[in-house]
């Protein structure tokens, strides 16, 4: 009798499921205006700070409108406890044309022409180099930003002690057809005490750092012990995949692996915008973002960047 209760359950929810065609208007509610933040400051480097405004999420999204997200004209100051700095703002219909190709030429491109003529840019970051506010271990850098509007917007970092690579190597494709396919595995030694938190970059050749796609790691598994595991080629968000090839790795190409120790708040916030993003479908529930943004969203996040380990596929 169960069985059969079971049996006519599941036929009711399918029949249900292929007569679901009525079509239903939905009124959205307009999404509370927010500043995204997306800056950073790595170990040796200088703070970068990109500023947008939000988008609706069922929105229209066209060059224009990105163009015109950039939030422009703020006053961003970042603390380290010693010194306070400000920001310039820097953008691309700022820049001369010697600027412009040099600009794309970090990005990749050889030529002008492989950019839009609407297209804009804006960052903040120092222009001149002040050696008293380059990332260091153990820091932590407060941020203030405040907008043409006077509305202010504050985040805190911490730079970790970084956690050196032991090693890496790659190990074949299981499948004759792809032996010219290898996968990067890496080795570290997590330290003793318990809370420390990863992010991981790979490049291949020439092309630019970028993040895998579960790029972040706690040690709640492995605290205070070597641990060695997998890591994905990363690639572009966006791009067309072969789930047979996808994290590897082709015969002749040299990878670099760049791995860096976050802290909390940081991990929290990739955590959770990766898990929305690899989960994203008509079916998936929403995931609440952990932003360490006060008054705005997005992330302010300190990296401490261990020694990069380099190897080359055979």
């Amino acid at each position: 009798m169960q069985l059969l209760k079971v049996i006519l359950l599941s036929i009711t929810v399918i029949i249900l499921l292929t007569n679901c065609e009525r079509e239903i208007d939905l009124d959205l509610p307009e999404p509370t205006e927010k500043v995204v933040v997306d800056g950073s400051i790595e170990s040796g480097q200088a703070p970068f700070v990109i500023l947008t405004n939000n988008f609706p999420f069922f929105g229209t999204f066209t060059n224009d409108i990105v163009n015109q997200s950039f939030v422009q004209g703020a006053e961003i100051k970042i603390n380290n406890g010693e010194k306070e700095v400000t920001l310039d703002e820097i953008c691309w219909s700022y820049l001369t044309k010697e600027e412009r190709q040099l600009f794309v030429n970090t990005l990749g491109f050889s030529s002008l022409d492989s950019i839009p003529d609407n297209f804009e840019y804006c960052i903040y970051t120092l222009l001149g180099f002040v050696p008293e506010m380059v990332g260091e271990y153990g820091k932590t850098y407060d941020l203030t930003i405040t907008t043409q509007e006077g509305e202010i917007i504050t985040s805190s970092t911490t730079i970790p002690q970084p956690v050196p690579i032991d090693s890496i190597w790659l190990e074949q494709h299981n499948d004759e057809d792809l032996s010219d396919h290898y996968r990067l595995f890496m080795e570290f030694t997590d330290p003793e005490e318990l809370g420390n938190y990863y992010r991981y970059y790979t490049k291949v050749n020439e092309e630019p750092f970028l993040p895998g796609w579960g790029s972040v790691f706690d040690d709640l598994f492995v605290n205070g012990q070597s641990f060695h595991f997998t890591l994905d080629r990363a690639i572009p968000r966006g791009i067309e995949v072969d789930f047979t090839t996808f994290g590897y790795v082709k015969s002749g190409e040299t990878v670099t692996l760049k791995w860096a120790t976050i802290d909390r708040d940081v991990y929290k916030f990739w955590q959770t915008l990766e898990y929305a993003a690899n989960s994203a479908g008509p079916l998936s529930g929403g995931t609440s973002i952990k932003t360490n943004i006060n008054n705005g969203t997005g992330v302010w996040a300190g990296y401490a960047i261990a020694p990069t380990k380099t190897i080359t596929v055979p």
